[in-house]
């Protein structure tokens, strides 16, 4: 009903016959909202309703509220209130330092994105040459780029790491 409304263009029926779903602890329904309105042009109305989710919700979702708000904050415009918002996220959220970059690159910021994304030794490297091939620096994108053997090993690396630091008692899966 949802997407057959957002095709109709009637985005805030969309939504309202969506509402008394976005608490339950699938957030398909929630999710699927906020691309619509996005999509129409409208990412206030979804940061309103990211912003009005129960505390139950944030604490069951955290890292997907967390980067929709940044990332719909970023579409808005109101980079200063994203950074500002991503200061309050732990600092090992995953995917931060990407979505912190992107709001910097989006305000005009490039320099201060690039080098956030190569601060952080968890940032992929393709992340690094994505951000210079937009703007323009193909070439010193691909000379960055590790080769495959480096990433290979890096990954391995990575891996052992997360292996050594897994519970024992916790399934792999």
């Amino acid at each position: 009903m949802i997407e057959l409304l957002g095709r109709q263009g009637r985005i805030g029926e969309a939504v309202e016959v969506g509402r008394p779903t976005f608490e339950y602890h699938d957030a398909c329904l929630f999710e699927g909202v906020i691309h619509l309105l996005h999509e129409a042009g409208r990412p206030d109305d979804a940061v309103a309703l990211l912003d009005e989710r129960s505390a139950e919700f944030v604490e069951e979702h955290p890292s997907w509220v967390s980067s929709n708000r940044m990332w719909l904050l970023g579409e808005a415009g109101r980079y200063a209130e994203a950074l500002a918002y991503a200061e309050t996220l732990p600092p090992d959220m995953y995917g931060l330092t990407v979505e912190k970059a992107w709001i910097l690159e989006k305000s005009g910021r490039f320099d201060e994105a690039l080098a956030l994304l190569r601060s952080d030794a968890e940032v992929r490297p393709w992340e690094v040459a994505d951000l210079l091939i937009r703007h323009g620096r193909a070439a010193e994108a691909v000379a960055t780029m590790p080769s495959l053997a480096e990433q290979h090993a890096a990954y391995k690396r990575r891996d052992a790491a997360m292996q050594a630091n897994r519970d024992p008692n916790t399934p792999p899966f």
